[in-house]
Parts: structure tokens; sequence; C-alpha cells
């Protein structure tokens, strides 16, 4: 150990400066890289292809439309349906009767007025339908998802501020809130996200979740603005051709993102020149709370790669310069060759 020290001490400033800065810029680099993992395992949201399929023989697509391209419920139907059938000409299809080969949702933003003897509130509400909480995950505290499976749509969940208000108490699934004066039955309770950039991304509390059929005929709500689709991925952009040939509506009016690569160190590259422009909506759509919060981890996670970009060009140029690789090649060889030589 005292010749360790004494090996440190001897060597000069200069030297000694030049490690530092190397070592430092390798220890910037790998603490912001697992910051960026941390950043890109927060939403659910996005991750759905791995929870359907882990081999990567899926992708995942969000569609965001503009306000009145749809508004009937048989052109999601249609899109589903044109799909399958396109990947049934493939040979796409399901090994079991009861299986699916992809996957769907819709969904749109609303508002509800929901009352009990306690208290009437009138809430947020995103209709939703198809496997909406498969491809959006919620915390739920009491109860459970709406899904196809229901037989009535006179099913609400409610976020833990409104059961509060209307009940005062978080234990209610069953019981039943007026929708305008239609009763409705409480499916379970939720816990909003507290997460990084949730409350800026609109994902704060006070909303509710009902069938889009539901909110459409007693509550507030336009049309379907946002769809989820999981769809086979056998080759790189093939679920995406797949997709974009099928739509019942203009794939130019609307904004496709495919959500399984979208933290892609490359594509978080490419997004480096329209950095700023890209936080601009000027197509009149209205993204989800779940997608704002997913451009918003993308903006992070491009200055964290510029960092770790110079940090990791700084530390190798200086790591390159300390050992002299072209003088010890040289050497190696020379060494090599001697010994060659003396074996003869």
């Amino acid at each position: 150990m005292k010749r360790f020290f004494r090996y440190l001490a001897d060597i000069p400033l200069k030297r000694k400066i030049k490690y530092g800065i190397m070592l430092g810029c390798f220890i910037v680099a790998m603490v912001f890289f697992g910051i960026g993992n941390y950043f890109k395992n927060l939403l659910p949201d996005i991750q759905a292809e791995k929870r359907w399929d882990n081999t990567g023989g899926y992708t995942q697509f969000g569609v965001y439309l503009p306000l009145g391209l749809m508004e009937e419920v048989e052109m999601f139907n249609g899109i589903l349906h044109q799909v399958n059938a396109a990947l049934e000409k493939e040979s796409i299809v399901a090994e079991d009767a009861n299986d699916r080969v992809t996957i769907g949702a819709y969904s749109g933003y609303g508002t509800v007025s929901l009352k009990t003897e306690m208290d009437t509130v009138t809430a947020e509400a995103i209709g939703v339908g198809g496997d909406f909480f498969y491809f959006h995950p919620i915390d739920m505290i009491d109860g459970s998802y709406l899904t196809e499976d229901f037989l009535m749509q006179d099913y609400v969940i409610l976020d833990k501020e409104t059961a509060w208000k209307l009940f005062g108490a978080l234990n209610i699934t069953g019981m039943t809130v007026n929708v305008g004066d239609i009763p409705f039955i409480v499916a379970g309770v939720y816990e909003p996200t507290h997460k990084i950039l949730a409350k800026e991304a609109g994902a704060e509390e006070g909303r509710v979740f009902m069938f889009y059929s539901s909110l459409r005929k007693h509550g507030q709500i336009s049309c379907i603005q946002w769809l989820d689709f999981l769809i086979p991925n056998p080759v790189n952009g093939f679920g995406e051709k797949i997709l974009t040939e099928n739509m019942t509506v203009s794939a130019e009016d609307a904004v496709i993102v495919e959500h399984s690569a979208r933290f892609n160190p490359i594509l978080l590259f490419k997004l480096v020149p329209d950095y700023l422009e890209r936080v601009m909506s000027k197509s009149g759509i209205v993204y989800p709370y779940w997608e704002n919060m997913a451009r918003g981890y993308e903006n992070i996670l491009v200055v964290f790669l510029l960092i770790e970009t110079v940090c990791l060009v700084c530390g190798v140029v200086l790591l390159l310069h300390t050992i002299k690789p072209v003088k010890n090649i040289k050497r190696g060889l020379n060494w090599l060759i001697d010994k060659i030589r003396r074996r003869k």
C-alpha cells in the first residue's frame, strides 16, 4: 500500500489532472446512462409489447388523431379488422381459436357530472374501449379495470380524490353514483400516477374512466382521439407497414408513433435537429398524458445522451493520449517478432 501511495505521489501534477478529468468523464457518462435507463422504465404505457411478447416479435403503436376525424367505434373496428386480414394474407394467424394476433384500444377526452348524496363533482373523463387498460395500466386501490367482458356499459372507475369527495371512502366497488340522472356502478378506485412530469403531462387527480359509449351518451366527449395497437413485427418495419396501409382514416392526418423503439439512442440522436420544434403542436391534435410524459422523457434523454457522448469522447481521447496505443502496438509487435526469431 505504501508503494502505491508513493507511486501516486511521484506522478507529475499535469498527469494527475489528466487522469482525474479522464476518470471524471467516464463516471459522469455512467451516471447519466444509469439515470437514462431509469427514465426508460418509468412508462408502462409504452411497454405493452413486452408484457404481450417478451421475445421481441411485436411492436406497439400509438395513433393520435385530430378532433372530429373519428367519431364512431366502427371506424376503429374497421382498422383492426383490416389489419388482421392483412396479417392473414401474410400467413400470420393465431395458433389457437381463442388467441388473438393483434389487440387494440381507443379512447378520448371529455367531462362528466357525477353525483351522490354527499356531493356533486364535474370531473375530467377518459372514454375507453378495447383493451385500453392493457396498454395503460393504472394503480388500482380497489376494484378492477373496465374490459370488453362487461355485459353492461354503466360502470365508472374513480380516482382517489373523486372517490373521497363523493363517498368519503375508497373501498366503494359495487356502489352506485349518478352520471347525470343515470345510476352507474363503481368498478374501482385508482391512485393517479405521481411519476416525474406526470402533473405537467396532465395526469393529475380528478380524472375518471368510463366506457367511450357511456361517456358519449351521458357526458361530453367529441370523438375518439387516441388509438393503440399491438401488431406482429417479424422484421423491422413490417408492423408499421401493415398499420399505415390499413388505416380507415387518412394516415397523413394522424400522428403515428412506434413506442417499442422510441428510446433507442439512434432515434434519440435524430430528435436533436427538431429538439425545440417537436414540442409545438400545430395540427390540432391533443396528446394524452402518457404521450406527453413520453415526449418529456425523450427530451430529457436527448440531453443525457449528448452529455454521455461528450464525456465518452473526451474520456477516450484522454485515454488514447495516455496509453499511446500506436507506440505500444509497435513495441508489442517488435517483442512478438523477436520471440519468434529466437525460437527459430
